[in-house]
Formats: C-alpha cells, sequence, structure tokens
C-alpha cells in the first residue's frame, strides 16, 4: 500500500525469479529422485502419453478456436500488462524493455 508502484514491479520480479527457479529445479527434482523416479521412469511415462492430447487441433470446435485466439491476441490489452508498458520512462528505453521482456519470454518458454 506505501509502496506504490516501485513495490509491486518489484514484487513481480521476486515472484518471477521464485518461478523460473521453480521451472529449473522440479524437472531436475523428477530427473533425479532415488525412489520412484530417475530417466528411465520419467521415459516410461511420457511414452505411455497419448499422442492426441498433444495436437492443437484434436476435437477442436469453432468456438475453442475463437477461444484460443482471442486469449492469445487480448494478452496485450490487459490492464495489469497495459501499465508495465506506460511505466516506460521514455521512447528510448522502448528498445531495452522489449529486449528484457522478450530474453526473458524466451528463457521461460524454453
Amino acid at each position: 500500500m506505501v509502496g506504490g508502484f516501485l513495490a509491486v514491479s518489484l514484487t513481480d520480479f521476486v515472484q518471477g525469479c521464485i518461478m523460473m527457479c521453480a521451472l529449473i529445479v522440479m524437472p531436475l527434482v523428477v530427473l533425479f529422485a532415488g525412489e520412484g523416479g530417475g530417466f528411465d521412469q520419467a521415459a516410461g511415462t511420457l511414452a505411455e502419453v497419448d499422442t492426441s492430447f498433444l495436437s492443437l487441433t484434436e476435437g477442436l470446435s469453432f468456438i475453442g478456436f475463437l477461444s484460443a485466439v482471442t486469449w492469445g491476441l487480448g494478452y496485450f490489452g490487459q490492464p495489469h500488462i497495459i501499465v508495465r508498458f506506460m511505466a516506460i520512462k521514455s521512447v528510448s528505453a522502448v528498445a531495452t524493455a522489449r529486449n528484457i521482456g522478450m530474453v526473458w519470454m524466451g528463457i521461460s518458454l524454453i
């Protein structure tokens, strides 16, 4: 309540770092677990997955397609995302903000 936008930004940063650590640590825990885990168990579990679950179009209706498209296109218009863009101090800082954002998203998606 007291810190304002800087406090929110720092909280978002810390939460992002925690999520990134979880994205790195959890696969390692699954793969290197001593009992009931490991590479063999992970490979066996992945081999049992129905490949139709991996399809982006399996059982997709028009409403499902429309929902998926609007979800992606609506991302940039959401208030909590727009505020981050509005917080950029100058037009010259947009390129730096873009690079930081794209590197972060690239790492997260990989």
